[in-house]
């Protein structure tokens, strides 16, 4: 009998996660040509976004059930041509609306970033399943969520070459639609294991018991901010905020932060072991903190761009080392628990850039005209500062985290009633 290929499920998954990449980023990268072209606003970008992780929540939540009763397959294809739906109705709003166009961009929002959701509930399932004589699966993981960054590098780069060579905004929606194209045609092919538990899980109940649950919810919510809101803003600030050419701005700057995003990750798949992963966390937290300051206040533009890119790396493992954390502290948690966490970290990721978009159009209006900045400029600042305040509530959901982890004796994760006294205290186990 012949053996099952998995490196064409890998091949399929790392793709996937470039769509996923492309799903949360092309937004940011084409915000001033919509800016210009149709007048949109700050606040409308944040809503945009906004509306972007909402719909990711919204599949976390609502088809993980579905998931695990119907298996991965079906959800993981259709993910691709939902994304290829919402790119193109996208591309085609301001013909199909033209006098909402705005809406038409909010409706093609939600239906590509539905797909986003899908692939983040069925891509670590899948990865995670693979046969262990097959492939180590915790280094897989770790490429996994590496190929998130590097895909965003990939978007902003190339999308930023097209816009700059003078191609239309909507051709680099028709570029990146050819890519969950090819991850449908891969998964076609692509042998899948469905994981199923043996023996019981801890159910939902269980996990609203425990604080690391919560503890691991709060982390990876401001983390998750932390590490969009300049995903989603580095690009306007460098170019309209520091006055930066937008090839050399997205280059430099958000393709740096992309880039140290990715190398932070792959390099946790392989010194995971040799990291004490709650240092790292709470010192990342507590370095983005200091680049998000630096980004603010900086007098030199190159100093702003520089405390962008590193950025990534401070904030690269918020979101994947809590999710490590809760998943080595409750292994039996199941599949509820990701979906719960993943959630958790898309409304951070919805909330943070809503919140800072909405503060910069509030601080345009605010602002005196006639100084050295902008209206603009200082909007874009004010908004930034106000988004420091994720990486210091990270800072302080990491540093409860590791106390909650400290006290846990023993793990987590088995019966429903010891979990319950271990969150209380009562346990008293070796």
């Amino acid at each position: 009998m012949r053996k099952p290929n998995y490196k064409i499920t890998l091949a399929a998954c790392y793709m996937s996660y470039v769509v996923q990449a492309a799903v949360a980023n092309i937004l940011p990268v084409i915000f001033i040509p919509l800016r210009e072209s149709y007048g949109l606003t700050y606040t409308q970008f944040g809503t945009l976004v906004l509306a972007n992780f909402a719909a990711q929540i919204a599949a976390d939540v609502l088809l993980s059930r579905a998931v695990d009763k119907y298996g991965t397959r079906p959800f993981v294809t259709s993910a691709q041509y939902l994304c290829v739906a919402g790119f193109a109705l996208f591309a085609l709003a301001p013909v199909v609306a033209p006098g909402h166009v705005f809406a038409g961009f909010l409706v093609a929002t939600v239906v590509f970033a539905s797909s986003g959701g899908l692939l983040e509930l069925c891509l670590s399932p899948i990865v995670d399943a693979i046969p262990s004589d097959a492939e180590d699966s915790s280094k897989a993981l770790s490429m996994l969520h590496s190929f998130y960054a590097w895909g965003q590098v990939g978007v902003i780069l190339l999308t930023t070459l097209m816009l700059f060579a003078g191609a239309p905004w909507q051709a680099a929606f028709a570029a990146w639609a050819a890519v969950p194209l090819a991850s449908a045609y891969l998964f076609g092919r692509a042998p899948i294991v469905e994981k199923s538990a043996a023996g019981g899980t801890l159910r939902i109940r269980g996990l609203l018991r425990a604080r690391l649950f919560w503890a691991s919810m709060l982390a990876i919510a401001f983390g998750g901010a932390a590490e969009v809101i300049v995903a989603q803003y580095a690009s306007s600030f460098m170019q309209k905020g520091l006055g930066l050419p937008k090839i050399a701005g997205d280059a430099l700057g958000l393709c740096g932060f992309a880039a140290f995003l990715g190398a932070g990750r792959a390099a946790y798949g392989f010194l995971g072991e040799k990291l004490n992963l709650h240092k790292v966390l709470v010192g990342g937290s507590l370095l983005a903190f200091a680049a998000y300051i630096a980004m603010v206040f900086s007098p030199a533009k190159w100093l702003s761009v520089a405390a962008v890119a590193l950025c990534g790396l401070c904030v690269s493992l918020l979101w994947p080392g809590t999710l490590a954390i809760a998943s080595k502290g409750m292994p039996l948690a199941g599949a509820s628990m990701f979906a719960l966490l993943a959630a958790a970290g898309d409304i951070g990721a919805a909330a943070g850039p809503w919140a800072v978009g909405a503060a910069t159009d509030f601080s345009m209006g605010l602002a005196m005209s006639g100084g050295a900045l902008s209206a603009e400029q200082l909007g874009l600042r004010a908004g930034l500062l106000l988004g420091a305040a994720f990486p210091l509530a990270s800072l302080a959901a990491q540093i409860w985290l590791k106390r909650v982890v400290a006290g846990l004796r023993p793990q987590p994760g088995q019966e429903q009633e010891q979990e319950h006294e271990q969150e209380h205290g009562h346990a008293n186990a070796g």
